[in-house]
């Protein structure tokens, strides 16, 4: 249970500190509107003044809680407004990855092409070096 405990307290920790930082780089802020609105919403749902809850939670220091709980999810939603989004089928990601965990007659191809590749770099090799020797042997028949 202690485990379990600290190994969230760590999660939490880590990605506290990784909002914030997004937080930062994003210039994410919360205005003073938007506290004072969920601090609105929150005071309708127990049923008290708005400024009596900002009062008590500004004592309790749970209004630092709700400015950064609120930048947290702004920071989140800027996250998310910018990423890219790719559907994938999860079946089919599954068989590739077996299948390239598996000797394939693919990677067998991929081998054998690898070799012919080689091979046919030392033919042309050779076969340069052929043109070559010609061009000398035509020089110096042409020189006599």
């Amino acid at each position: 249970l202690q485990t379990g405990a600290k190994d969230e307290a760590v999660r939490d920790l880590k990605l506290f500190f990784i909002l914030q930082k997004i937080a930062n780089e994003q210039n994410v802020d919360v205005e003073e509107a938007e506290l004072n609105g969920r601090i609105a919403m929150l005071a309708a749902q127990r049923g008290v003044r708005p400024e009596k809850l900002k009062q008590e939670m500004s004592k309790d220091g749970s209004l630092a809680e709700l400015y950064v709980q609120l930048r947290e999810q702004k920071a989140v939603d800027t996250i998310l407004a910018t990423a890219e989004v790719e559907d994938v089928d999860v079946i089919a990601e599954k068989e590739k990855k077996k299948d390239e965990g598996e000797p394939s007659a693919k990677a067998e191809k991929k081998a054998s092409g690898r070799g012919k590749k080689k091979s046919e770099k030392t033919d042309k090799a050779d076969a340069s070096a052929e043109g070559a020797d010609d061009a000398k042997a035509e020089d110096e028949s042409a020189a006599e």
